[in-house]
Parts: C-alpha cells; sequence; structure tokens
C-alpha cells in the first residue's frame, strides 16, 4: 500500500490535498479538511473509500460522495466518553466561573474570605436539558447522574424512550426545554435543521441564571446573538469547545467576556481516544479498499456490494440471504494496521504501520444480482499487484 502522508500538525491547504488526492483509491482525513465537490473532481475515478478521523462528517459533501458511490468510515463510539467527560468538565468550570476565580488567585484579586464572592450555580437538584440524545447526549446524562440532577429534558429529531429510561430523561419540545433548564448542553449533530438552532429567540427563552453549553458543532449557535445573551445578562454564562470559524479569531467579541469560557475543541483530546480514533480510521480505511465491511462505516452511505480495489462500483440491491458478491482470495495482500504508541505531532497516519501488498490472484464469484457490466468484469481471475495510493 503506497501511503503519502502530510506530516505536519496543521491542516494540509488545500491545493495541497487536490494535487496529493489525484489518482488515489484511498483518503484519509480529518474534520479540519474540506471534502467538497472540487477536490472530488480532482482526486478522480480512483477514489473508492474516505475514511475520517471524527464522529462528524459534516466537513464532507455527503450528496456528492454518495453520487459517486464513495464509501466513508468514521470514528464514533471511541470517542463518546472523552467527548462526554469534557462535556461536564465544561459545564462545571463555567457554572462554578472557575477560569475568574483562577485569575483573581493570580492577580491579587484574592483579598480574603467573602461570603457572596464567586459565587456561582451548582447542579445538584437543578434541570439539565440535552439538546441531542445520542449517544454522547446519554454518556453526558449518565456522567451527570451522581450529582444529583433533580430533572433531565431532552429533545431531538423524535422521542427515544428506550433511551431515555435509564435516565427517566423527558422528552420536551426545543422552547420548553430552554425556558425550564437551569443548564442547557447542546450535543447534536449539524444538520440543516439544527444549524442556527441557538438563536435570538432561543436565549430569549432561557433563564437569567441559566448556563449554555456547545460541544456539538459550532454552526448550531448564533454566536451574534449568544454574545448579546451573554453581556446584556439574558443568560448567566456560556461555555463553548466549538466555534465558527475555528480556530476562533483571537479578537472575536466573545473572547471579551467574564462569562464566556471557550475551548480550543478538543471534546475527544485523551491520549487513549486520539490513539483509538486514529487506529480506527486507518482500518476503516483498509477495509474499505479490501472491499470488507468496515468496522464503522457511515450508515446512510452503506451500499449493498462490496468490491476489491479496481472493480468498478455497483448499486444493484443486494440478495435477502446475503451480499451480492463473495471472495475467494488466493496470495491475499498483507494489509494490516498494527497499533503503535500516540505521537500527537505525527498525525493519524503515524498511528499505523501499513504493509506493502504481495503480488497474488482474486478470484471472485458473482450472483445474479449483480448488473451485467460488472458481472461480465468479475467473472474469471484478475492478475496483478494491487496498488493503493492513500493521501
Amino acid at each position: 500500500c503506497e501511503v503519502e502522508q502530510w506530516d505536519s500538525d496543521e491542516p494540509i491547504p488545500s491545493k495541497d490535498l487536490e494535487r496529493g488526492v489525484a489518482g488515489a483509491h484511498g483518503l484519509l482525513c480529518l474534520l479540519s479538511d474540506r471534502i467538497d465537490k472540487k477536490l472530488l473532481d480532482a482526486a478522480g475515478a480512483n477514489l473508492k473509500v474516505i475514511s475520517t478521523m471524527s464522529v462528524g462528517v459534516d466537513h464532507l459533501a455527503l450528496d456528492e460522495i454518495k453520487k459517486r458511490g464513495i464509501r466513508v468510515g468514521y470514528t464514533p463510539d471511541v470517542l463518546t466518553d472523552a467527548t462526554a467527560e469534557l462535556a461536564v468538565s465544561l459545564l462545571l468550570t463555567t457554572c462554578r466561573r472557575l477560569p475568574e476565580a483562577i485569575e483573581e488567585v493570580k492577580n491579587g484579586g484574592w483579598t480574603s474570605w467573602k461570603p457572596l464572592w464567586m459565587c456561582g450555580y451548582g447542579l445538584t437538584q437543578s434541570t439539565v436539558g440535552i439538546i441531542g440524545l445520542g449517544r454522547i447526549g446519554q454518556a453526558i446524562a449518565r456522567c451527570l447522574k451522581p450529582f444529583g440532577v433533580q430533572r433531565l429534558l431532552y429533545t431531538g429529531r423524535q422521542p427515544r424512550p428506550q433511551e431515555a429510561e435509564e435516565f427517566q430523561a423527558e422528552f420536551v419540545s426545543t422552547h420548553q426545554l430552554a425556558a425550564e433548564s437551569d443548564f442547557i448542553v447542546v450535543a447534536c449533530s449539524l444538520t440543516p435543521a439544527t444549524r442556527g438552532l441557538c438563536n435570538k429567540d432561543f436565549f430569549q427563552q432561557m433563564k437569567k441564571t441559566a448556563v449554555f453549553v456547545n460541544i456539538s458543532r459550532g454552526e448550531v449557535v448564533d454566536q451574534d446573538d449568544l454574545y448579546q445573551a451573554l453581556a446584556s445578562g439574558q443568560i448567566a454564562a456560556a461555555g463553548l469547545d466549538v466555534t465558527t470559524p475555528e480556530p476562533l479569531p483571537t479578537n472575536h467579541p466573545l473572547l471579551t467576556l467574564k462569562n464566556c469560557v471557550i475551548l480550543p475543541h478538543i471534546g475527544s483530546a485523551t491520549h487513549r481516544t486520539r490513539n483509538t480514533m486514529s487506529l480506527l480510521a486507518a482500518n476503516n480505511l483498509l477495509a474499505g479498499l479490501r472491499g470488507e465491511p468496515m468496522p464503522s462505516e457511515c450508515p446512510f452511505l452503506i451500499t449493498s456490494v462490496l468490491l476489491r480495489p479496481g472493480h468498478q462500483h455497483c448499486q444493484s440491491p443486494a440478495p435477502a440471504e446475503g451480499p451480492g458478491l463473495q471472495f475467494f482470495p488466493t496470495a491475499e495482500p498483507d494489509w494490516r494496521v498494527e497499533s503503535s504508541p500516540w505521537e500527537a505531532r505525527k498525525g493519524a497516519a503515524e498511528s499505523a504501520r501499513f504493509s506493502r501488498p504481495t503480488r497474488g490472484k482474486t478470484a471472485v464469484r458473482t450472483t445474479h444480482h449483480l448488473c451485467p457490466q460488472l458481472r461480465d468484469k468479475a467473472q474469471g481471475k484478475h492478475e496483478g499487484r494491487m496498488t493503493n495510493n492513500c493521501y
């Protein structure tokens, strides 16, 4: 497997990525890489697999990717606990005014004990609202249980009674959640429906003592409206692990507010989590190149027929009893990913060692469910070196 790697912590410039991805069969990317139509055009017809080291896929042009029959792997579940821990940490940091307190210690503002000095808000007997009770939302609810939260509300596309039962969470409208919550945590995916969801109207419905936290995507929040709500005292405080843009310019108005805590998108930033994410992303990529089921493939992009690199893609329906293709490899190319210690400066590709494929044969067997041109192409044996460029 021939691998080209962008050997820097900084995001790869779009022109370099377009040049590097040309002719590649696979692409392993980060959430900071914009995979749009222009990039896909630059990649060309060889590109069959995209693996992103993220659970969010809003940086991918999914409609365009689906048109081209490109498979997409992502990294859900493995970052759930780390992100939930960060969400609760950010919530506590914000509601208990920890950054302000630390600054007071440093600048001499701590002169003596005072009854009401640096008072914040506690979680005990409070009402917490979670926007999006998915994997991360549930993990946040689970982390909050020991704090004695009295009532848990959630909202989303639809009720999730089975998941909510564990936390005795109530499904409510967005309006009710905003109006009744003491703390609000945004943990939903970025979709057309959630873009700009938390805006002026939303903040006006919140309590003046409420604390707002966003660990999903910056675009879910109208930041100008959030600034006005914080500066005017409409809400008490906000904690953000995500912003628009990222990084947030150092002269942004939100950074002038004492009641706004902003982190640099570090929800999944633990050594164990990032190492696991990088390995999963690499294994998704290699499984896709082999035409096998990925460990974690985007469910709304999964196609019914899995092909090895070099074969055309087919979207014909698979038979009820199983997939439309079966593979009987001989001298299977040795594509493996082995764990190695995470080195943050080296990026995801440094967490994997790729073995070069060996020369061999791959025989395929087709079923009548395949389209004719694919069946004709797949019948028989194909010899030769199976080389895949992964950028």
